[in-house]
């Protein structure tokens, strides 16, 4: 009967930790995507750094964003003479 009890016993500890580590892990992923996000914005709002331009850019000379999805940018007016 006390083999079961132990037996029983470990498997909820080593469930407790594997529930812990996870959480860990998780927290950890947040907190990194928070400060990424906070590095961004900081960039772009005090010295007009895009990441996510400079990002969009490099997946366009990769090969990964097809042309067409450019030209579709490019038509966009910006200019107030068009509207």
């Amino acid at each position: 009967m006390q083999t079961r009890e132990l037996a029983s016993r470990l498997r909820q500890t080593a469930g407790d930790r594997g529930s812990v580590s996870l959480w860990v892990v998780i927290f950890a992923f947040v907190t990194l995507a928070l400060l990424i996000l906070i590095v961004a914005a900081t960039l772009e709002s005090v010295f007009g750094y895009c990441l996510g331009c400079k990002t969009f850019g490099l997946l366009m000379r990769a090969g990964i964003i097809p042309a067409e999805v450019c030209e579709a940018c490019n038509n966009i007016a910006l200019d107030a003479s068009g509207a």
